[in-house]
């Protein structure tokens, strides 16, 4: 799926990124190819045209099609529950804490859809929890 995704940007280089046609706003994407499926994490609940769409159920039938199964079901898109931010600028926290809460309450999940019902605003000290957790990465990635 990477070459596939490579393959649009290197189409698309005067934006070099998947742009939307909301382009300031953040949602997570979690992808499980072996059950067709795809977790929106969204923030802000309302409908919105993921541009990336159209390129992911292109490769995706491309991943079919390398593993011999180039006939099935296509990709199912679906909206996780979860928390909504409070305000119109927290999404990208909100996207952090989406992943840092996956990657250290639910990594063992088979079922996120089912299993991640985070659905009140993250707090302040969950927010900068996940902040200093970028911080300390980025400045041991930087000065190590």
């Amino acid at each position: 799926m990477v070459y596939t995704l490579n393959e649009h940007l290197e189409l698309n280089v005067r934006h070099q990124h998947l742009q939307s046609p909301d382009c300031n706003h953040w949602v997570l994407l979690v992808i499980y190819p072996t059950i067709n499926t795809v977790h929106v994490f969204d923030s802000i609940k309302k409908k919105r045209s993921l541009a990336i769409r159209v390129v992911l159920d292109s490769a995706f039938e491309t991943y079919k099609a390398y593993g011999g199964k180039s006939k099935g079901p296509q990709l199912q898109w679906g909206a996780a529950v979860c928390a909504q931010q409070d305000g119109g600028t927290e999404c990208g926290y909100f996207t952090s804490r989406f992943m840092y809460d996956i990657v250290h309450s639910y990594s063992g999940s088979e079922n996120l859809f089912k299993d991640f019902k985070v659905t009140k605003p993250y707090t302040n000290g969950q927010i900068r929890e996940v902040l200093t957790c970028w911080a300390l990465y980025f400045l041991d990635f930087v000065f190590s």
